[in-house]
């Protein structure tokens, strides 16, 4: 009894243990749902797979071929067998820890070469590959994700027999490939062919199998027949939508058969193999770890950013930059659906040690604005305007002809002008602002103006403080300009021939101009000269007259002398008598005496004028 009841415990422990090994092997032997990408499909080159279990298959004939998984289940399809038409079993293991949940037996998927999971419908999509059944080739077969049964059978629109499905749940398509693997194909949701994604390609003498979706990558293995032992993995693009590369499988262990049916992502750049051995038929499972990429997706609302998804490896950081409109400013930062602080000068977020998907959005809101009214009196000045917080804005003015500031009033009250005689500018506004400006006439005199012998220019009623005034002027035909006197002084009139300019005028002025004939100085002179000459020839003839008025006055006087003596010797006849003979004598020697003098007299007066004709001969020199 006790050697029964040691038996049954053993068979009890061996049958968990065995469903917990299933569990875990056809859970990660397949392709799962990617929720993250590899960062390069080149780090399978370097990849360093490890052998982590295997299990050997409940039939002799059984052999697995798909995997998905669902939000609650890892689902496996092992086909029952590969050349009878027998029902194929789907497995469910629980996600958390690859236990065995349950299984249904109804049906035949033919081969059930690849499997995938619409979250949108919870559904699994079964292909059936190469089919026995001629009448099931381009059949779909759809399964209650939740129960595991089959729930109805369609055609797809091409007809179309298909070996491999993944479902882009992003956009809602699937891309399949073709029941003899030769091409991969983008759908829609309706099954119905978009476009022809890449020819497949494979190394020649091996075998398509499943694929599997990681970010761009499209990454298909390949096993060789001939050599029982050599896999490889072809790698596409989906983009592009072309070949990119192969690279060889290096699967350690003994030099055995190992056939990849299948690859997965089952935690971000961990990739595990589905690899079926034979002789006894079993599966084992190998798994290695990659760089992992994850998907940072950006979106602005009135504004930019520097990338609406881009793909970033694991561990590292990542900088989302973003800019505002004009005159806008971020008002929320949305990071993975919440809303984080920042600022509104903002224009940058930093993911660090990136460890899964991110998503930020950016919102940005129209900056307020404040209106700045302005007013001028006598002048004008730039119109009332609305300008946007944080902006500077300068407000420019000026005066009317003739007019300058007087006063200057910002938000009312009074400021210095010195600083802002033709504009002011309100700085990093953040309200709104009045500006008054006043301006009055610049004092002004007059400028008087006048001529002689001429034209000049009009005389000026106001000449404002501070300016210049320039006033021309021109004498008559045959007239040259004798005399400019500014404010009653005379200035040089070589300097100001036809002009005189009143410089930063600060008071009244008044100019006078005279301009006389050319020819004047000549009849000056020639009058001087006539004048001279008729003074010189009066005073000779005074001189003349004054010496022969003497002579006669002389002649006169001896002549009463001679009267009087004569009477005086009447007394004395004899005496008068011989007086009288000597006193004729005398007269005749007078007489001679006389003309002798006056030979003299013209002598001198010849040498006067030859004198003064000398003196005036000297000052024309001069």
């Amino acid at each position: 009894m006790k050697k029964n009841k040691g038996n049954l415990c053993r068979m009890l422990r061996f049958c968990i243990w065995y469903c917990m090994i299933v569990g875990v092997i056809w859970g990660v032997c397949h392709p799962l749902r990617v929720h993250a990408d590899i960062y390069d499909a080149s780090d399978l080159i370097y990849a360093d797979w490890e052998a982590i279990g295997e299990l050997e298959t409940s039939s002799a004939r059984g052999w697995p071929q798909s995997i998905c998984v669902t939000d609650k289940y890892i689902v496996c399809l092992i086909n029952g067998a590969a050349a009878e038409a027998i029902p194929d079993t789907l497995i469910a293991f629980n996600k958390d820890d690859y236990s065995y949940a349950f299984e249904v037996t109804e049906r035949d998927y033919e081969h059930g070469n690849g499997m995938t999971y619409n979250s949108k419908t919870n559904e699994i999509y079964v292909m059936p590959g190469p089919c026995l059944d001629k009448e099931n080739e381009g059949n779909i077969y759809v399964v209650d994700a939740d129960t595991l049964h089959w729930k109805r059978t369609f055609q797809s629109s091409s007809g179309q027999n298909f070996g491999g499905i993944e479902y882009l749940e992003s956009t809602d398509q699937y891309v399949v490939s073709g029941g003899n693997g030769s091409k991969f194909r983008l759908m829609n949701s309706d099954f119905e062919i978009l476009k022809i994604i890449a020819p497949r390609t494979k190394p020649a003498g091996s075998t398509y199998q499943d694929f599997c979706v990681t970010g761009d990558y499209i990454i298909s293995p390949c096993y060789d027949g001939e050599s029982k032992v050599d896999n490889n993995f072809v790698i596409y693009s989906l983009s592009q939508g072309e070949y990119l590369n192969t690279f060889y499988a290096d699967l350690p262990g003994d030099d055995e058969k190992k056939e990849i049916e299948s690859l997965c992502e089952i935690e971000p750049g961990k990739i595990m193999l589905g690899v079926g051995i034979s002789n006894p038929r079993r599966v084992r499972l190998y798994v290695a770890t990659l760089r992992a990429a994850y998907d940072i997706t950006a979106s602005a609302k009135n504004g930019t950013i520097s990338a609406s998804e881009e793909t970033v490896e694991s561990g590292t950081d990542y900088q989302v930059n973003f800019q505002p409109n004009e005159h806008y400013e971020l008002s929320q930062l949305i990071v993975d659906g919440e809303q984080v602080e920042s600022d509104p000068k903002q224009t940058e977020y930093t993911f660090h040690a990136v460890s899964g998907n991110h998503s930020v959005q950016a919102i940005f809101t129209e900056i307020p604005q404040y209106k700045i009214k302005t007013k001028v009196i006598d002048g004008k000045i730039d119109e009332t305007a609305s300008v946007y917080r944080d902006e500077d804005w300068t407000v420019s003015y000026k005066p009317k002809k003739h007019y300058e500031l007087s006063s200057i009033w910002i938000d009312g009250t009074s400021i210095n002008i010195e600083n802002a005689k033709d504009s002011y500018t309100f700085t990093n506004i953040q309200g709104k602002h009045d500006i008054r400006v006043k301006y009055t006439e610049i004092p002004s005199w007059a400028i008087s103006t006048s001529v002689k012998n001429g034209t000049i220019s009009d005389s000026i009623r106001k000449a404002y403080r501070g300016s210049s005034h320039t006033i021309q002027f021109e004498g008559k035909k045959d007239y040259v300009l004798y005399e400019v006197k500014v404010d009653g002084v005379k200035v040089d009139k070589k300097q100001f021939t036809d002009s005189y300019t009143f410089a930063d005028i600060s008071g009244a002025h008044n100019i006078q101009v005279v301009y006389i004939w050319k020819y004047l100085w000549v009849c000056v002179l020639l009058g001087a000269a006539f004048a001279v000459f008729l003074i010189f020839y009066i005073r000779i003839r005074i001189i003349r007259r004054k010496k022969r008025k003497k002579r006669q006055e002389e002649r006169e006087l001896r002549a009463k002398e001679l009267a009087a003596r004569e009477l005086a010797e009447n007394e004395n006849a004899d005496d008068i008598t011989e007086n009288a003979e000597n006193m004729t004598e005398t007269a005749d020697d007078s007489t001679e005496d006389t003309e002798d003098m006056t030979q003299t007299t013209d002598d001198h007066t010849e040498d006067a004028v030859s004198e003064e004709k000398i003196t005036d001969s000297e000052e024309t020199g001069e």
